[in-house]
């Protein structure tokens, strides 16, 4: 148990973070370590319990997620915070992703990609639900005819190049990449570079926004 990664569940519904306990309770690599209805109290614990993953919900009593994550990021940087809400408003995805968090998924996501998003970023990748993007850009805009990128300009990639993009718009980890692909890790950050100066964004996220914006890959 000692290797495994540990994860705190913040959400101020017991049923849920009791159905949460079952589904990690069939996990060989993750195990819960804590549980919080607020972020005062998961504040206080954050002192005292080893943490490598936070859970954390947005709508709650007293100080609520986003308060939370803020305060918890100033007192541990490091610490790795997973947004899990059934909210996709734009206001707060821009204020979280800004405060540094590492992820956000949907609570109607599937066991498998929590579990997936969860690993992401103990290894330091972040992870957004494709789901969570297509909701925000659906909601930003109608149909794209053309790349929005900082040149203006359509930008065309190679076999290998759209085969990781869908990849990763469909949440694959590098390593799930790098296997499905036959290339090594290192093959694939530089494909990745390449893909990110050529569309002008920042990370691999902003490579996500760009294929949905454009209508690339179908993730709904």
């Amino acid at each position: 148990m000692e290797n495994n990664i540990k994860v705190i569940i913040v959400d101020d519904h017991k049923l849920f973070r009791e159905v949460m306990m079952v589904v990690f309770s069939n996990s060989k690599d993750i195990e819960v370590v804590g549980e919080a209805t607020n972020g005062n109290d998961f504040l206080d614990m954050i002192d005292t319990v080893k943490v490598n993953v936070v859970l954390m919900d947005i709508m709650m009593p007293g100080m609520n997620g986003v308060e939370a994550i803020e305060a918890a990021l100033k007192k541990q940087p490091e610490l790795k915070i997973i947004v899990l809400s059934m909210l996709s408003d734009k206001e707060y995805y821009d204020r979280l992703v800004s405060s540094g968090i590492s992820g956000y998924i949907l609570k109607d996501s599937g066991k498998e990609e929590l579990f997936r998003a969860i690993r992401s970023v103990v290894k330091g990748e972040q992870y957004f639900s494709p789901k969570l993007i297509h909701k925000l850009i659906s909601k930003k805009q109608g149909p794209v005819s053309e790349v929005a990128t900082q040149n203006k300009t359509f930008v065309r990639m190679n076999m290998m190049e759209q085969s990781i993009l869908k990849m990763i718009c469909l949440g694959k980890t590098n390593a799930e990449i790098s296997k499905d692909l036959s290339i090594s890790q290192r093959t694939l950050e530089n494909y990745k570079s390449i893909m990110i100066n050529k569309v002008g964004v920042k990370d691999s996220l902003g490579l996500v926004i760009y294929a949905v914006k454009n209508r690339l890959v179908d993730i709904r």
